[in-house]
């Protein structure tokens, strides 16, 4: 069952579905589409900051 946070997000790549956020994208289940996010040179999404621990 897909989490209600990805209800109405659609994949980055493909437009399907999404079902995850991975590389700064929502995906969809497909691993063609997992492979192009990883391989894709831009920058989508916000930067993490290390925390001042």
């Amino acid at each position: 069952m897909v989490s209600d946070f990805f209800k109405g997000k659609k994949c980055g790549i493909c437009g399907k579905d999404a079902t995850k956020a991975m590389f700064g994208r929502y995906l969809c289940d497909s691993e063609e589409c997992y492979w192009k996010a990883r391989d894709s040179r831009e920058c989508i999404g916000k930067t993490m900051k290390p925390s001042g621990n």
